[in-house]
């Protein structure tokens, strides 16, 4: 039987003198390759009798093998080198006699010390495959398209009620089609939005009395870059609708999807003071101002390796004037800005906080203070969720 060579300049194997498995051994070198996406015609048929069927650049399939002799088509395919599940692209080229193949590409080379010792021991019998899962698939999942923006109108007032004012700002929208490549094992990877809050300044102002403010205490006294804004319940994600998709291995196409989210503010602000200090109309205006990052995000599900896809940025800032002596219906005006900024889709990613990914979410963590202009602040709404220790990232 010929000797089985491994020749460190080429990938693959090559065979001293005749082909063990081409017509009992009596015909010349066959070919041999390993990685690729797509059998071609010469592999699909088996009919091509010379070696042009395996110029320069054509590409075969991960996994199989090609013997043939030069005057007689291919009987067979051999058993792989590598494991089958492989979904690297890779080129090859012919040697002279078609007996050596040289692959190109610095991906081939993470697999080098892998594939040899899968040679060596299967010339002895002692393996089957061996599992060569690609670095690369963690730069194989696609943006196609990303649409990033925020509605066109102003902010809506609604004084129908004679308790609070309702406002209701435009919509922030982020959509985007995703493509995931095949995933040659039993993963589950999940594919979504996560944003955090990186800055919140929330007044309501009730004249010469004081003010109300929300606040988000650790990210003003700056233990935390950003706090998250997952809904409550589905974190680190947005939500679990349209925000994300999952995808169940092994697959053995493409998958194409499309997740999308949408964030506003509706809130409700009382007429009155918000402690007890009576029911007259004592509110003059409103000032908000918040920041968020928005980070489109591939996560395995089951090592909690994640993979930053996009990156954007996007801000909402509001002024509101009010005249409480002015009867219902008449007392609130919108100030600039009447359209918002556009969402920025940054150029490089950003890295996700820690504190942007686990609990408590912004909602749960702000605290509603009555700051009067002569007295001691007053806790009016204590957080429902207090975090236990500082992001040591930041």
């Amino acid at each position: 039987m010929a000797m089985l060579k491994f020749n460190r300049l080429s990938l693959f194997p090559t065979y001293d003198g005749y082909c063990p498995y081409d017509n009992g051994g009596t015909r010349p070198t066959c070919w041999h390759a390993t990685h690729s996406s797509a059998p071609d015609s010469y592999v699909q048929s088996h009919k091509a009798t010379r070696t042009r069927g395996l110029q320069t650049g054509r590409h075969l399939t991960c996994g199989q093998v090609i013997h043939r002799g030069p005057t007689q088509p291919c009987p067979k395919f051999i058993p792989a080198y590598v494991d089958p599940t492989c979904h690297q692209t890779h080129r090859y080229q012919g040697g002279n006699g078609g007996n050596q193949l040289i692959a190109e590409g610095p991906e081939m080379l993470d697999c080098l010390n892998l594939i040899e010792i899968a040679l060596v021991l299967n010339a002895m019998g002692c393996i089957q495959s061996l599992s060569c899962k690609p670095k690369v698939f963690r730069e194989s999942i696609s943006v196609l398209e990303i649409k990033s923006s925020i509605d066109s109108r102003p902010t809506s007032i609604d004084e129908s009620s004679n308790v609070v004012l309702r406002y209701r700002t435009p919509h922030f929208r982020a959509t985007a089609q995703i493509l995931v490549p095949p995933i040659p094992g039993k993963e589950i990877w999940r594919v979504g939005w996560i944003q955090g809050c990186n800055h919140m300044e929330f007044y309501n102002y009730y004249g010469d009395l004081g003010k109300s403010s929300w606040e988000l205490p650790d990210l003003e006294q700056g233990k935390i870059p950003a706090i998250s804004d997952s809904d409550g319940v589905n974190y680190p994600w947005y939500g679990n609708t349209t925000e994300t998709c999952t995808v169940t291995g092994p697959t053995k196409c493409d998958t194409k999807f499309l997740v999308s989210m949408n964030d506003n503010f509706y809130p409700s602000v009382t007429w009155a003071v918000p402690v007890n200090e009576g029911n007259a109309p004592r509110l003059t205006g409103i000032y908000r101002d918040q920041s968020f990052t928005t980070w489109l995000v591939a996560i395995n599900m089951a090592s909690g390796e994640h993979i930053i896809l996009q990156t954007i940025k996007w801000r909402m800032k509001l002024e509101i004037t009010v005249n409480p002596s002015l009867p219902l219906g008449q007392r609130a005006k919108l100030k600039e800005p009447f359209t918002q900024e556009q969402p920025q889709v940054l150029s490089k990613n950003e890295p996700i906080p820690p504190s942007a990914l686990v609990k408590p979410n912004a909602n749960d963590a702000q605290v509603l203070m009555w700051r009067p202009n002569n007295r001691q602040a007053v806790v009016v709404i204590a957080p429902r969720h207090q975090r236990i220790k500082a992001d040591k990232t930041h």
